[in-house]
């Protein structure tokens, strides 16, 4: 929907404003410089057909998604107080490499950024941009969500999303 990507132009211009004011650079580079982990051709979306209903049956690489229990899209339907690990962020300001692919608007980081949860270390890989925003609250979809996804050095995966809502325009 034309919509939906205009805004996610401005809010990704919004970001990229504040990169630069904080010293980031970015530099936009073509789709085929980036290969997505996947199968080579697999065309998944984010509505009808191709949509996170179907993700299971796309490809025998995307089994996964249609019957495992914890990957995106989440639905948040109830929440618990519990007492996690502290949260440390500690980002550096370097350049970023921007790849759009036509799905998701990611942005590549050089080695340095982490965070830390607990004593663990997760190093900064990537932020990606989805509209509409992939996890949902009781059903509801963001307009945008912003994805932190950090990597251990054994290889697992940390993400931190964060939903964004449009304003309206002042």
């Amino acid at each position: 929907d034309r919509r939906a990507m205009k805004r996610a132009t401005v809010l990704l211009a919004v970001c990229l404003c504040a990169m630069q004011a904080q010293g980031l650079q970015a530099r936009e580079v073509s789709s085929s410089a980036y290969a997505e982990p996947g199968p080579a051709g697999a065309a998944w979306g984010y509505q009808g057909e191709i949509g996170p209903e179907h993700w299971g049956k796309l490809s025998p690489a995307f089994r996964l998604c249609g019957e495992g229990l914890q990957q995106s899209p989440v639905d948040i339907t109830e929440t618990q107080p519990r007492r996690l690990p502290h949260l440390a962020f500690q980002y550096r300001s370097n350049a970023v490499h921007m790849i759009n692919d036509g799905l998701v608007i990611r942005l590549l980081y050089e080695p340095g950024s982490y965070m830390r949860v607990g004593s663990h270390r997760y190093e900064l890989e990537h932020v990606d941009f989805h509209t509409p925003g992939e996890h949902t609250k009781n059903g509801f979809a963001p307009d945008m969500e912003i994805h932190l996804v950090h990597r251990d050095a054994s290889g697992n995966y940390a993400l931190v999303a964060i939903p964004v809502l449009a304003g309206r325009r002042h």
